[in-house]
């Protein structure tokens, strides 16, 4: 995925379902736990008085009394082998502590109460298995304490109420009509002795439940709360889940943009070095999405920099060395002019003086040529043109200068469609005319040039017969300015400048310009571009391995 944008945008979202899950897994944790605490709390009371109940009767008599507690409660209770049940230690050490351990089914939520039975022996335990908190278990336990009560007298019943409210956790007291604040249903209700539950508050998030129940013998009541309903969703909790969601949110875009961030500065401080003269900092690229071309172009630009302030120093200093040698004989020309003693030598001076004017202007013109090839993309207005034509134009050309070496062209051997290659012809009827003259200039006898169409790519080959170059100088010799004077001599003249335009040509055509040794003994000069444009990118990624290499 070399896009940024899918790149960030998938993760962000990769991030945002992870976070959701994270979060819903979180929130279900917690709220299995807090169900669970809700649940120990709002029975450890009422478990706490039938343990002691069941604790009061003989072990035979145990199983009557359970009976009668479970249709009291509406719940499964159940006497268990201590050695019976797997615990843990842990949930063992919770037993023995007095407290309840509690377990919760998976598939069917049912939660088991498991607690001792206070006999000092340890060597009986109860469980009670209910699903949620039930209106007959609330009105169960308001019998419960009021059985319990009897068993005190009356004037014990305050202090008894104290000990039973550290069981619940809630409050647990007897209190008058008038503190009751109910309607007239639930008192007609609490007249004739039953049990009532009383939601207060019930469209509120802070509702409560009490639980009523008539003393008999007694003006008071029997008021088991205000307990707290469970909250599934309290505020805070959301909050702190939102909190954290953001950070992890915050945390998945920092990861996300930070890789990007160090990328930025390296370039950022790959251009500085730049700016500071540094023309060797380069761009770290490692992948290739919108940042790596961003740096890879940048290395590109500061590797044409380089090459352009390289090839500027080159070019000034050959330049005036080849200057030298003309303006040199021109002067001298001069002077020997005004030493002629006829017409006749002094015209011959004159030719001589135009002559080297002449060279003047070819080497400036190969010189400005080179420079627009060089120092930036030149303007190149790409046609589909029959480059066999333009060969037969460069031998007619080249043959009407009178040499007397053999120009042969092979002719094209596929049908027309075949022999159109998209180019500027300005630049490929340069290409062709330097090699075809740089070959004349040196070959014995023969010069052959043939172009040839392949898959995606043109091709131009230029042989001659002549001394050849010896490889340990191909590098050099489309290097400007550079001639090798022991392949190729300096009196068959020329600057340098002919082979070196050719690659550039080559290049910005999106190909590329060789040598190697030509089958008729000396030298071979091979171009190779795309026959078409639009596949300049996919042919430039094959060509090292192209079947056109000589």
């Amino acid at each position: 995925m070399n896009n940024i944008f899918f790149r960030i945008y998938g993760g962000m979202l990769a991030s945002l379902v992870l976070v959701g899950l994270l979060s819903f897994i979180t929130l279900e944790f917690v709220y299995n736990n807090r169900n669970d605490a809700y649940r120990e709390a709002m029975s450890k009371g009422t478990l706490r008085i039938v343990a002691e109940t069941i604790a009061r009767h003989e072990v035979a008599d145990r199983g009557r009394w359970v009976e009668r507690l479970n249709k009291l409660m509406g719940s499964e209770l159940k006497l268990i082998d201590p050695d019976s049940i797997s615990l843990s230690s842990s949930e063992k050490f919770t037993l023995e502590a007095g407290l309840v351990v509690l377990k919760t089914a998976v598939a069917s939520k049912d939660t088991t109460v498991i607690f001792y039975v206070p006999d000092g022996k340890k060597n009986q335990l109860m469980s009670v298995a209910f699903e949620k908190v039930t209106e007959q278990q609330a009105r169960g336990s308001a019998t419960l304490v009021l059985d319990e009560l009897e068993r005190y007298p009356r004037t014990e019943w305050d202090q008894q109420l104290m000990r039973l409210e550290g069981y619940f956790g809630f409050p647990v007291r007897q209190v008058r009509a008038l503190e009751l604040n109910l309607d007239s249903a639930q008192f007609n209700r609490l007249q004739r002795g039953e049990t009532i539950l009383v939601l207060d508050d019930a469209m509120s998030a802070n509702s409560v439940l009490r639980v009523v129940a008539p003393i008999p013998k007694s003006q008071n009541y029997l008021m088991l709360g205000p307990l707290a309903l469970f909250d599934w969703f309290p505020y805070y909790l959301m909050i702190l889940d939102g909190a954290i969601a953001f950070c992890l949110v915050g945390l998945a875009a920092y990861l996300l943009v930070r890789p990007l961030q160090k990328r930025l500065k390296n370039m950022e401080n790959a251009v500085t070095q730049i700016r500071r003269g540094d023309l060797s900092a380069r761009v770290t690229v490692n992948s290739h999405d919108a940042l790596g071309q961003l740096g890879a172009t940048l290395n590109d630009m500061a590797e044409h920099i380089q090459r352009l302030i390289r090839s500027r120093r080159e070019m000034t200093h050959a330049v005036s060395h080849e200057l030298r040698t003309p303006v040199a004989r021109i002067r001298f020309g001069l002077e020997m002019i005004e030493s002629a003693m006829n017409d006749e030598q002094r015209r011959k001076q004159i030719e001589d003086i135009d002559t080297d004017i002449e060279e003047l202007n070819t080497l400036i013109d190969e010189i400005l040529t080179y420079a627009t090839l060089e120092e930036g993309r030149p303007a190149l207005n790409f046609q589909m043109i029959d480059v066999d034509a333009v060969i037969k134009q460069v031998k007619t050309e080249m043959q009407a200068l009178g040499t007397d070496i053999e120009i042969e062209h092979v002719e094209f051997e596929f049908d027309d469609g075949r022999r159109m290659a998209e180019c500027e012809e300005r630049y490929i009827h340069r290409v062709i005319q330097n090699l075809v003259g740089n070959a004349v200039r040196y070959a014995k006898s023969k010069v052959r040039v043939s172009c040839n169409c392949e898959g995606g790519m043109y091709r131009i080959d230029v042989d001659d017969d002549g001394p050849g170059i010896p490889s340990k100088y191909w590098d050099k010799v489309f290097v400007p300015f550079v001639r090798l004077d022991d392949s190729r001599t300096r009196s068959s003249g020329g600057y340098g400048l002919g082979l070196s335009i050719v690659e550039r040509i080559a290049y910005w055509h999106g190909g590329v310009a060789s040598i190697y040794k030509s089958d008729l003994g000396g030298a071979k000069f091979t171009i190779i571009w795309p026959r078409r444009q639009s596949l300049r990118k996919i042919v430039n990624d094959t060509l090292p391995e192209s079947k056109l290499s000589a």
